[in-house]
């Protein structure tokens, strides 16, 4: 859904923001994200910070992660400090934007003065280590209170997108027809409805399943034999 709530009075941000949520969560979303720019352009009283306390509150989570970062574009994360190409996001031409003039570049520390609750750091050394790595600095930021971490970003290395298949269902008019993601499909299966259930872990740890909806072939399709 998309709105513009960047420079909105916060109480409209907020009040905005959470009617996005409910309306989400009622056509059945499941995960939820908050888009804000890749220069996190804000101010110490917001929008930012209180509308990530508010949408965590109404989807009752104690942890989230906040990341910026857009690599395409030459928005990265090191250290927690925001880089606009090879410059400091305080150093970028935005330091001087004349609604949400960023002249600091810590994420940590910027994010941490518009909201009450701890934010924290995973380093690009745990990012750079997988899913396991990650969790494990999830983890311990949670041990010690952290409510949003977040996230270095240097690339789009697809490492840190899918890291994993846990599982590859084929279906062919609703039966089983194999679990490899390799399989290929036959001249049999012309006039059949195939689909295809993927169960993956990202490169943040989370589990993650792709449905995709069944396909009618038909003799204009390539098929493999």
């Amino acid at each position: 859904m998309l709105f513009r709530s960047r420079t909105i009075p916060v109480g409209d941000a907020i009040e905005q923001s959470l009617q996005a949520m409910n309306w989400l969560k009622t056509a059945g979303a499941k995960q939820f994200f908050f888009k804000y720019c890749s220069t996190f352009d804000s101010t110490d009283e917001g929008n930012i910070g209180p509308v990530i306390d508010a949408l965590m509150a109404g989807l009752e989570t104690q942890f989230t992660i906040a990341c910026p970062a857009f690599p395409e574009t030459e928005r990265t994360i090191f250290k927690g400090h925001l880089f606009v190409g090879d410059k400091l996001l305080s150093e970028s031409p935005m330091k001087d934007h004349p609604l949400t003039p960023m002249t600091d570049s810590n994420l940590v520390s910027t994010l941490s003065r518009q909201t009450s609750q701890k934010v924290g750091l995973v380093e690009y050394t745990n990012i750079s280590g997988g899913p396991s790595e990650i969790r494990k600095a999830f983890n311990q930021l949670q041990k010690e209170d952290v409510a949003i971490a977040v996230t270095d970003v240097l690339n789009d290395d697809p490492d840190n997108g899918i890291t994993n298949i846990n599982s590859y269902k084929g279906y062919s008019n609703n039966n089983l027809v194999g679990n490899d993601e390799t399989y290929k499909i036959k001249t049999s299966d012309i006039g059949s409805k195939i689909k295809a259930e993927i169960n993956y872990t990202d490169g943040e740890g989370f589990i993650e399943n792709i449905d995709r909806k069944s396909t009618r072939l038909n003799s204009s399709h390539q098929i493999i034999s």
